[in-house]
């Protein structure tokens, strides 16, 4: 069994290495029994006739070889590409890939990052990085077969792209249709929500999904601010996490240690709950009234429904005005979904803090201040339409975070808060003076005796008014890390 070595692959990734070739949306292979629809337009390298030199050597003359590519391609960006790949052979799915691990492990030049299996549609769909030339590039390959026609389709870029692309390549999967006898049929259509997929387990994950995607160029949420003769190191942060992202990097941990003092923007610790919980009692309703006097009775009926979603009774929400019952439902849908604020990076360093001196940019008073300034009704309701949509944000949001990428992560933070309070002019003024606000607190740690680290949520480091850009205007070196 012979197999196209990874490291050949990577000569794709080259500009401009399609000219002249045939263009065409659509791959089919009647005697294979294969169809593939592409959601734009493709350069397709099919045979030695129409392949650029540097593909020849892919398209064999002899038709007996054991492995034989069906095409190459790439996206008209010039960003990713696909390859479709064909093997007679007799043996199992499974077996196949047993055999192709071996040579990975004995190989040591790709780290598989996910590989699963449907035993519904006999197909095994896997995820592996490579490295060349300092720089990772990332493989998502299918797995299966059509009589004894073993399919391998995979897409491949820089991790980042593969990002940026992945409606894309989950359309062409999903619209990949191969023969059985007379009938075309989708195989890959949503198999990675089969409910019978399951991981392959003689495969290890060598590392997180999430660092899998960033590039090599990406720089951390994280600078340090320099003055006369200490330094405020500043992290933004997401206001949810999970257990497994800690420890941060060893640098971000190493300026957490050596600080004197330590800001976060509203202190959450054990010791100021009370306080907090105080003036969360202002969303409570008292007497005889419920939620049901303060919303619509579409509006109620909506609640209701998610509510009983979560298998939780409504009775046990009926007491919260719609401002806080919009909290409360978002932190139940993380904590759903296996995130939790408990894993913030805010609660994570206080829980650190020991002798430190804390600090907060804003009270629990002004917290709550500026959620009541908005429709309530309004972002209960925004809340309720989100819940069942808002897990893909939040995993690509942490993704982005991961890799620092501030532009990704700008799109998806304000497309939440567009939907949550429609963006106007009032949270446009209010983003502005908060951030302003902030850095005016932030300034006098300058000239302290002792280095300073502040955690502040990712929203107030981006655009023209963000915290970075206030400070740069006021002259201060600024590094990013």
């Amino acid at each position: 069994m012979k197999h196209l070595k990874p490291t050949l692959l990577i000569l794709l990734l080259c500009t401009g290495c399609f000219h002249n070739l045939k263009t065409d949306k659509t791959y089919s292979n009647n005697s294979i029994g294969i169809k593939v629809e592409f959601p734009e337009i493709w350069s397709l390298s099919t045979t030695r006739q129409n392949s650029h030199d540097m593909f020849i050597k892919y398209f064999p003359k002899n038709s007996k070889k054991d492995e034989l590519p069906l095409f190459f391609g790439m996206k008209k960006n010039q960003k990713i590409f696909v390859r479709a790949l064909i093997e007679k052979t007799d043996i199992s799915v499974m077996k196949y890939f047993r055999s192709l691990h071996s040579i990975i492990i004995n190989e040591g030049k790709r780290k598989i990052l996910s590989a699963k299996y449907s035993e519904k549609t006999d197909t095994i769909v896997w995820v592996f990085k490579i490295k060349k030339d300092n720089k990772s590039y990332l493989f998502k390959e299918y797995i299966t077969k059509s009589n004894n026609n073993l399919i391998k389709l995979a897409f491949w870029s820089t991790p980042f792209y593969m990002k940026k692309n992945e409606k894309d390549i989950k359309s062409v999967f999903n619209n990949t249709l191969l023969k059985n006898e007379k009938l075309w049929v989708s195989r890959f259509k949503n198999i990675e929500n089969n409910r019978t997929l399951k991981n392959i387990g003689f495969v290890k994950i060598t590392e997180k999904m999430s660092e899998a995607y960033c590039l090599d160029t990406f720089k951390r949420v994280f600078w340090e601010v320099k003055g006369d003769t200490n330094s405020v190191y500043i992290l933004g942060a997401l206001p949810f996490g999970r257990k497994d992202l800690y420890p941060f990097k060893n640098e971000i941990e190493m300026a957490f240690e050596k600080s004197k003092y330590f800001v976060c923007d509203l202190n959450r610790s054990p010791e100021n709950s009370e306080e907090l919980q105080k003036y969360f009692l202002r969303g409570r309703i008292k007497g005889k009234k419920s939620i049901k006097d303060y919303i619509s009775q579409d509006l109620y009926k909506m609640l209701t429904k998610s509510v009983k979603s979560y298998g939780l009774p409504v009775s046990s929400f009926r007491r919260f005005k719609p401002w806080l019952l919009s909290i409360n439902l978002s932190q139940v849908d993380m904590r759903r979904n296996g995130y939790s604020d408990s894993y913030s990076a805010t609660k994570y360093f206080l829980r650190r803090s020991g002798k430190k001196q804390i600090s907060e940019l804003y009270t629990a008073s002004d917290y709550i201040n500026q959620i009541m300034r908005y429709d309530g009704k309004q972002l209960l309701k925004n809340t309720l339409n989100s819940l069942n949509h808002k897990q893909s944000d939040k995993e690509l949001l942490l993704d982005f975070w991961n890799c620092g990428d501030l532009t990704e992560m700008e799109d998806i933070i304000f497309k939440i808060k567009k939907a949550k309070i429609k963006y106007n002019k009032l949270y446009r003024d209010d983003y502005s003076y908060i951030n302003s606000s902030i850095a005016d607190k932030i300034k006098p740690y300058l000239k302290k005796n002792g280095d300073c680290f502040v955690v502040l949520g990712v929203e107030h480091f981006m655009g023209k008014s963000s915290i970075i850009n206030i400070l740069k205007n006021n002259n201060f070196n600024i590094i990013r890390k």
